[in-house]
């Protein structure tokens, strides 16, 4: 037997019928869900409000969510892009890796298959597909995303004996500079990391 997903209220009454093969909680009215293989987004009606033509997400630590009005998709080919409520790209989806526009700015990370596994440069970029920091100058931080118009980020792309963390501002400038030589902060929150 396979087990599907739906959703139930907060009375535990049943208000999406249990079709879907993977479901994640709503965000900005509206759910991401996989079907038959493919993945959409529904309301909260249970109506398909973005069609299944989505590449489903393999990677679990991936949050689809919107946030914004955007969020991060994958089309036929798996490269990453960000989608608008239509389902239509408004940043092409040309990347490896991306986060999610949580705040003004998200890391994305470009392929180069002249590297190890086609990683290429990880970069900060704006909601209008801008890139805000230089290639390779950055390497990105692992699940992070803009709080406080913050954004941790590591000092080198790539491991380093040197590498500590840097605090960026939505523009892609650095407010902590690697030069205090900080190797752990947590993320800022109400001013304070």
């Amino acid at each position: 037997d396979t087990e599907l997903c739906g959703y139930i209220d907060k009375d535990g009454e049943r208000v999406i019928p249990m079709i879907y093969d993977a479901a994640a909680p709503f965000r900005e009215e509206a759910a991401y869900v996989v079907k038959d293989g493919l993945a959409g987004y529904i309301d909260k009606d249970g109506n398909d409000i973005i069609d299944f033509t989505l590449k489903p997400e393999t990677n679990k630590y991936v949050d689809n969510s919107f946030y914004g009005g955007l969020a991060i998709a994958q089309d036929s080919s798996g490269k990453y892009g960000y989608i608008d409520k239509n389902g239509d790209f408004v940043i092409p989806a040309k990347y490896k890796e991306a986060n999610p526009f949580i705040g003004e700015a998200a890391f994305v990370v470009r392929e180069n298959q002249n590297y190890l596994n086609g990683y290429g440069s990880s970069f900060l970029m704006n909601r209008d597909g801008e890139r805000l920091t230089p290639l390779w100058q950055y390497g990105r931080y692992s699940g992070e995303y803009m709080r406080e118009g913050l954004i941790r980020a590591l000092s080198t792309y790539g491991p380093s004996l040197s590498e500590s963390i840097v605090i960026l501002n939505k523009d892609g400038a650095e407010v902590i500079p690697s030069s205090l030589n900080i190797k752990y902060l947590s993320s800022f929150n109400e001013g304070y990391a």
